[in-house]
């Protein structure tokens, strides 16, 4: 499992009022390279929204996001599973 922490200064709102996403990609080096994304929409509960990851054109690795806003600045933390099956196997 692989986890990562984003601070973001910027309210809930902002990033649900307009199409968004958390992309997952394949290393700093290879930042074109997207691997596994999710869109940044769904039901806010209690100032939290979990959206799932999934893999792309192939990709093995998908997860959760959830984006935590407190006081205005959001946290997300993005969990990944490496070796899912694709969705269409």
């Amino acid at each position: 499992m692989l986890t990562a922490v984003i601070a973001l200064d910027s309210p809930l709102d902002e990033v649900t009022n307009v199409p968004h996403v958390v992309a997952v990609h394949q290393s700093p080096d290879e930042f074109g390279t997207v691997i596994a994304c999710g869109d940044i929409a769904g039901s806010v509960v209690e100032n939290v929204l979990i959206i799932p990851i999934r893999p792309v054109n192939q990709g093995t690795i998908a997860g959760t996001a959830t984006i935590q806003e407190e006081d205005g600045s959001l946290t997300i933390t993005v969990v990944l599973v490496p070796e899912v099956m694709a969705a269409n196997e």
